[in-house]
């Protein structure tokens, strides 16, 4: 038996626990709706220009920012999401153009100079004559270097003019929040922030059930009660480690053929993976 087989087994139409970046699979905890409703703030204000949203290793930034852009995208609205760090400001800003323009501009040059004027043009094409406003969200940010920050809070500067409704939002992981506040520059132009925690103790089952009834469950009720506090234990509410831990613990009720996920599946797969990452 495989993993496929699991989806039959337990009644489900996708993988509950495979995927921690489908936006379908959002869970609304009290952390994750005030991101969002902080970020949905920031940019409804229009003359904001420079957010950040950072979070904990795993605590759900990513599958938070897809439905962030869902949530913001409009008629009105040109939303771009750059998910890689660029190693130099140039690269980020050719890519910019290249989002804003749609394909249209075409140019064989890296110059910074040249490329800041073809932005400007585009912008002023593409949102401006459109009556738009541009977000801009980067994620993992923590990964550029001070230069390239330093590059994207000035390029926010166009957008001291009411005419220039511009906003960017930082994405990235804890070290993000340490680099922003290393630099009182960076750090004053951040208008409104958010860093997202792990979960709480008494939305580890509310989690689990949730991502069961996306994937096709009528209740969720597959883990039994008893598994909520050796998954407390053994994940610290972090959700990419539930989901890992849970996946597993899927498949080793199913092989045992249980009616439920009770407490020994879930603590085998767990002493397992410990005993493998050598703890």
């Amino acid at each position: 038996m495989t993993h496929n087989d699991s989806l039959a087994y337990w009644g489900l139409s996708m993988f509950p626990f495979d995927d921690s970046r489908n936006p379908q699979f959002f869970f609304p905890s009290s952390k994750h709706n005030e991101a969002l409703t902080r970020m949905i703030y920031l940019v409804k204000q229009g003359n904001v220009r420079l957010g950040m949203f950072s979070g904990e290793i795993g605590a759900g930034k990513t599958i938070s920012s897809m439905v962030l852009q869902q949530q913001i995208t409009s008629p009105d609205r040109m939303v771009v999401y750059l998910p890689n760090a660029y190693a130099e400001f140039r690269h980020l800003l050719a890519d910019l153009i290249d989002k804003v323009s749609e394909g249209s501009i075409e140019f064989d040059t890296f110059d910074e100079y040249i490329l800041m004027k073809a932005f400007e043009k585009v912008f002023k094409m593409n949102i401006l004559a459109k009556k738009r406003s541009l977000v801009v969200m980067l994620d993992e940010a923590q990964a550029y270097s001070h230069d390239s920050l330093m590059k994207i809070k000035n390029l926010t500067n166009l957008g001291e003019l009411v005419e220039y409704p511009m906003t960017f939002i930082l994405i990235g992981q804890p070290e993000l929040r340490k680099f922003v506040k290393s630099d009182e520059s960076i750090n004053q132009r951040i208008a409104l922030r958010f860093h997202l925690e792990y979960l709480d103790e008494d939305e580890i089952m509310e989690y689990i059930k949730h991502r069961l009834r996306i994937a096709g469950h009528p209740t969720g009720e597959i883990f039994s009660a008893d598994v909520m506090t050796v998954c407390k234990e053994a994940t610290m509410g972090i959700p990419r480690e539930i989901n890992r831990f849970c996946r597993l613990a899927l498949d080793n009720a199913r092989a045992k053929q249980l009616d439920f996920v009770d407490r020994d599946s879930l603590e085998e797969v767990i002493y397992d993976q410990r005993v493998q990452e050598g703890f």
